[in-house]
This record gives structure tokens, C-alpha cells and sequence, in this order.
């Protein structure tokens, strides 16, 4: 499906649309597929696709986009507090790609020229398997222990990866030295 560009992104805007309307429950991978499809159009079509240095060259034009999309991301995100029902799907979709752009726009630079490896980055594959899982627990945990109020969810929402990207790296730490990490890691 992906071997043509122009039906590669008629797939893309379809499953925008399918995603969007269709009733599926948020661990559906058909809600997410848009976001898989346009990675696989990224991977596939880095040629066609403008690179964000030069779109945003000038250092003014940088500034403007990155208040711009800051904004926006504000926006939704206030909106989707306000009335969830309604811009929750709005949000799912566009926050990952503004702060992409707002990465590439503030960062871009530091890490195409500065950036170096850490030892941590190896366990990244082995983060993105097992973080569900202890994102669950402490999840749990603190709705459990704590009361439900707009502060605690939206302070949960934002600390509990945190700590679970910490506590995965830790474990990761731990258990690479040992031969059978390389079947928990996929051979990475």
C-alpha cells in the first residue's frame, strides 16, 4: 500500500477519518494506525518530505512557529480538560506531532551536531515493551491511595512515565548483564 506516494497518503487520510469517527476504545490499534501509517510514509518517502531546518531557517520564523505551536498545544490541551469528549481525539493526534515539530524546532541543531549517545539509549527497545506494565502499577497505585481530583490525575498523568521510564532503565541496567537480556531486548 505504501509503494505509491499519492495512495499512500489517500490510506493515511482514510484511516484519519476511520480513526476519528469509527467507534473503536482507545488501546485499539486501528485508532492509532494513523500515526503507524504516517511513520511507515516518513521512513518510506524522506525524500519528498521537507526537512524542518530549512522550513524553518531564520531564526524568526523558528521563534514564531515554536510560540504558534506552543499555543496550540496549550490550547487543546485546556479544551480537553474543559470537554473532553470533544477534543480528546483532536488531541491524541496533534500533540505528539507539534511537539515533534517543537523538538525539531528548538532542538534540532543540538541534535544534529551535539547530541552524543548515552549507554541508557541501548535499553530504548526494551523500555518501549515493558513500560505498559509498571505504568499500570503505579497507575493503579495512586488511584487507589489518592483522591481523584483534577490535580492528582493531571500530576499522575504527567510523573507516573517518569518514574516508569526510570524504574524500566534501572531494571534494564540490571539485567543486561546477563545473556538472556537479549531475548527481553528483541536482540538490540
Amino acid at each position: 500500500m505504501l509503494r505509491k506516494f499519492k495512495l499512500a497518503i489517500i490510506l493515511f487520510l482514510g484511516s484519519i477519518v476511520v480513526a476519528l469517527f469509527a467507534d473503536y476504545g482507545y488501546e485499539s490499534p486501528i485508532r492509532w494506525l494513523p500515526i503507524y501509517i504516517l511513520g511507515a510514509i516518513m521512513g518510506q518517502y524522506e525524500q519528498y518530505i521537507p526537512k524542518t531546518e530549512k522550513i524553518f531557517s531564520k531564526i524568526h520564523i523558528r521563534r514564531l512557529a515554536g510560540i504558534i505551536l506552543s499555543t496550540i498545544l496549550l490550547v487543546l490541551y485546556i479544551l480537553t480538560i474543559k470537554n473532553e469528549a470533544s477534543f480528546i481525539s483532536i488531541f491524541r493526534f496533534a500533540s505528539p506531532l507539534i511537539v515533534w515539530f517543537l523538538v525539531d524546532i528548538i532542538f534540532g541543531k543540538y541534535i544534529a551536531f551535539g547530541f552524543k549517545i548515552k549507554k541508557w539509549m541501548g535499553y530504548t527497545f526494551f523500555i518501549y515493551c515493558t513500560h505498559q506494565f509498571i505504568l499500570n502499577i503505579i497507575q493503579k497505585l495512586c488511584v487507589i491511595n489518592l483522591q481523584p481530583t483534577a490535580f492528582v490525575l493531571n500530576a499522575t498523568f504527567i510523573i507516573t512515565p517518569i518514574i516508569t521510564v526510570f524504574i524500566c532503565i534501572g531494571t534494564a541496567k540490571l539485567i543486561s548483564r546477563y545473556s538472556f537480556y537479549k531475548y527481553l531486548a528483541g536482540g538490540r
